[in-house]
């Protein structure tokens, strides 16, 4: 479940008018994301690029996971060079 700090929520109008004090808050970790709110409806989040990194990361990560359980799964020999390659890693 999500949850909103009062301190996160921001109209799109105040950011746009506010958008280098919210920018500040967000590179210097006072807040970790935003919530914009459009019409008084949740539009968009605004997260640091740290932050963003960091879930590409994960979800990269799990990608492998998934891929290591479905051919665990198959029962399917597979040379660990061409797993590797797939996903452009090496052991070096």
């Amino acid at each position: 479940m999500t949850t909103f700090a009062t301190e996160e929520l921001v109209s799109s109008t105040n950011l746009v008018k506010n958008f280098w004090v919210y920018s500040e808050k967000i590179n210097s970790w006072k807040l970790d994301k935003i919530w914009v709110l459009k019409n008084n409806k949740l539009n968009l989040t605004i997260i640091s690029t740290e932050t963003f990194s960091y879930y590409q990361d994960l979800a990269e990560n799990l990608e492998i996971y998934k891929e290591i359980i479905d051919r665990k799964n198959k029962d399917d020999f597979v040379e660990a060079d061409n797993i590797l390659s797939k996903f452009n890693l090496s052991v070096k």
